[in-house]
């Protein structure tokens, strides 16, 4: 393995652990690079910048990752972890990132309650259908 290459992943490790892991994660993932450099990373980013990287990734994505680390150093300074907000991204960026750790788990309970009552209210106005009442109500 060239020195180069290994530098490069060093470089990009110690971003990792001196920034915010997690949101550099979301944003590498949105590029659709980190699926293809670190496949476990896609479900939750954090332990793979405790473990060493893979150092046999092709030097063309290590230069990706370089590139994306440099956009994205000014991002990062502006960063307020303290409010959670970024000044120079859009909403939608905002609710993805925020939302990173909720996707894939059980709809919130919010949801599940007002499926319920429609599909009362759907029943009881088939149920009054069928049973020829004119009103919902009994």
């Amino acid at each position: 393995m060239d020195n180069e290459r290994i530098e490069k992943w060093e470089k990009i490790r110690h971003y990792l652990l001196e920034r915010d892991a997690a949101l550099f994660a979301a944003k590498l993932r949105q590029e659709g690079i980190l699926a293809r450099i670190f496949p476990e990373s896609v479900a939750n980013p954090l332990p793979v910048v405790s473990r060493s990287f893979d150092l046999n990734v092709p030097a063309e994505q290590a230069d990706q990752a370089l590139d994306l680390l440099k956009e994205w150093e000014l991002e990062f300074e502006n960063y307020d972890s303290s409010q959670e907000s970024y000044h120079d991204i859009s909403k939608e960026e905002i609710f993805y990132l925020k939302n990173l750790e909720t996707k894939g788990r059980f709809p919130s309970w919010n949801f599940v309650v007002i499926g319920l009552l429609v599909l009362l209210l759907i029943s009881l106005i088939i149920g009054a259908v069928i049973s020829g009442s004119n009103t919902i109500l009994f």
